[in-house]
């Protein structure tokens, strides 16, 4: 008898397992993408949490305005709030020395939304006295104007326009 063929054959070797390491080039290339993409995000999102600082600061003082001040008084604070949160975005030139129908105009030209300011009401902090109603409408014009227009939006002002 012939001897059987198939037992001269040798068993079938497997090669090695392939191994997660080292990585394909491609896989680093994700993971420095997704850090760099993770550390934009934390930069983006503390710049924009250190800018909306001041609004939420001004809006909060709005709210917690003290009742027991005349309406002068609370006129007042009201326009320095208005005032602050405003010199918390622009130069200090520009709007500290404004007041009466250049501060309204100010504020005006910079709002996008809503109704203008009442060149009255932003006056009437310079007047000895005034009434409950425009203490409401100005606080209410104050923070629409804060909700609505800051962080101020940049423009490039040119020179003789």
């Amino acid at each position: 008898m012939q001897p059987d063929i198939l037992s001269q054959l040798n068993d079938i070797q497997t090669p090695a397992q392939v191994g997660w390491w080292p990585l394909a080039w491609g896989w680093y290339a994700l993971a420095i993408f997704i850090i760099a993409a993770i550390a934009l995000l934390v930069v983006f999102v503390r710049r924009r949490r250190q800018l909306l600082k001041a609004k939420k600061q001004a809006l909060k003082m709005l709210s917690t305005l003290d009742d027991s001040l005349t309406n002068i008084q609370k006129l007042r604070q009201i326009n320095t709030i208005l005032k602050r949160a405003a010199l918390s975005y622009t130069d200090r030139e520009v709007v500290a020395e404004l007041h009466g129908e250049h501060w309204a105009a100010w504020l005006n030209s910079r709002n996008s939304k809503g109704p203008q300011f009442d060149t009255q009401l932003l006056s009437l902090a310079y007047q000895r006295d005034c009434s409950h109603e425009q203490v409401v409408n100005l606080k209410l014009q104050t923070e629409h104007w804060i909700k609505t227009n800051l962080p101020l939006k940049q423009r490039k002002e040119r020179a003789g326009v």
